[in-house]
């Protein structure tokens, strides 16, 4: 008895055409400014939420002051000099600031908080074309 054995087939195949993709990105950066005029302490100096006002003049909460985000930072100024972050903490209830001087008069202090955001977004065109032919 004899099989039959199936044809055997050679194909070749092209592939031709493009992928273009398209990539849209925002960034939005949220500044949060807060302000007090205190009298600094020895050594350290604490500042109360209830003690900063905002821009517009409103007076912070108990707990009303923001954290520092993790995709942010904060810069902190005292009299008009900008405090190296080792010295600075920041909590929802206090501002803490290290390495101060006795002052006899109220200083200003202004607490700015950076925030920033971002959304991205893709989409990719298919322009592919396959082209097979199969030979005997």
């Amino acid at each position: 008895m004899t099989l039959l054995q199936p044809p055997r087939l050679k194909a070749a195949s092209r592939v031709e055409g493009t992928l273009p993709a398209t990539t849209s990105s925002v960034l939005s950066i949220t500044v949060q400014r807060f302000f007090a005029n205190v009298l600094l302490s020895i050594g350290t100096t604490n500042i109360n939420a209830p003690s900063f006002q905002t821009d517009s003049g409103a007076y912070l909460p108990s707990g009303g002051l923001p954290s520092v985000p993790a995709n942010g930072y904060m810069n902190v100024f005292v009299g008009g000099e900008l405090q190296p972050a080792s010295r600075v903490s920041l909590t929802s209830i206090r501002l803490t600031i290290a390495g101060t001087s006795l002052s006899l008069i109220a200083v200003p202090v202004s607490l700015i908080v950076y925030t920033f955001t971002g959304v991205s977004s893709s989409s990719v065109q298919n322009d592919l074309s396959v082209q097979t032919d199969i030979y005997t």
